[in-house]
């Protein structure tokens, strides 16, 4: 293995372990949700404490599927609706 292959392939797993992370369900559930613009679900999202819940990457209110989480990139959430697929965004706080 060369110097550069022993530098790059750490740093590599590093992002990949990263994302996942940012993905998963700990983290979107354990952080505080602003909305920014796009469909409204909300001012301020906290699935720890708000009617609203999570099972798996769908967003219930009130027992009602409404939306469901595309992609959580850190401090941005990408959200999709159930019923126009139009994208909604929310910053992290």
């Amino acid at each position: 293995m060369t110097k550069v292959s022993k530098i790059i392939i750490p740093i590599l797993i590093l992002i990949v372990v990263s994302f996942f992370y940012l993905n998963s369900n700990y983290y979107i559930s354990k952080n505080s949700w602003k909305y920014r613009n796009g469909i409204h679900i909300g001012d301020w999202v906290n699935f720890d404490l708000d009617k609203m819940k999570r099972s798996g990457r769908k967003i219930y209110n009130n027992g009602e599927s409404i939306a469901f989480i595309k992609i959580c990139l850190g401090k941005l959430l990408i959200i999709q609706s159930n019923k126009t697929g139009d994208l909604g965004y929310y910053i992290n706080k």
